[in-house]
């Protein structure tokens, strides 16, 4: 009989795999903001709390004393992860590797730091920034958004104003 608790971070259909195999050995906690996600049928027990919300789901580990963490497919839901992992003792990353791997600007100095080879970039905070641009075409992507949302190629200054 399964009597130890798992939690996983994301209820979407790309979490799906994970919930299952899961629900092999463990008793299943799913956390999604959307009371309809993929996975809400799938897990032992659904819980309506946005993965971004950590103290209040680290708070729900506890009360379960739960075994393992986990998410796929989704940046934000390793943050919780790892959180919680570093939390519990659960042998996760760091919360530190989560939000380094996560903020691409943050990923780009932990390079510079090591002597990691790794694209030119720029951080844009204002419009005066943009000043720092002189070649193109550029890639702009967002420091803290997954694969590639938010990408875009801009092929002059008058179109990198706009964006």
């Amino acid at each position: 009989m399964k009597n130890k608790h798992f939690f996983i971070i994301g209820g979407g259909d790309l979490q799906a795999d994970l919930v299952l195999s899961v629900k092999k050995d463990f008793i299943t906690h799913v956390f999604d903001y959307n009371e309809n996600c993929f996975c809400k049928d799938l897990a032992d027990y659904f819980h309506p709390i946005s993965i971004a919300d950590k103290e209040k789901i680290l708070e729900l580990a506890i009360k379960f004393n739960i075994v393992g963490v986990a998410t796929a497919a989704t940046e934000l839901g390793n943050l919780t992860v790892c959180y919680i992992g570093e939390k519990l003792n659960l042998g996760t990353n760091s919360y530190e590797c989560a939000k380094n791997t996560t903020d691409k600007s943050l990923m780009k100095k932990v390079f510079e730091k090591h002597n990691i080879n790794h694209a030119k970039y720029f951080i844009l905070k204002d419009e005066k920034d943009l000043e720092q641009i002189t070649q193109f075409p550029i890639i702009i992507k967002p420091s803290d958004r997954s694969a590639g949302r938010g990408v875009v190629k801009v092929f002059d200054k008058e179109n990198l104003k706009k964006r």
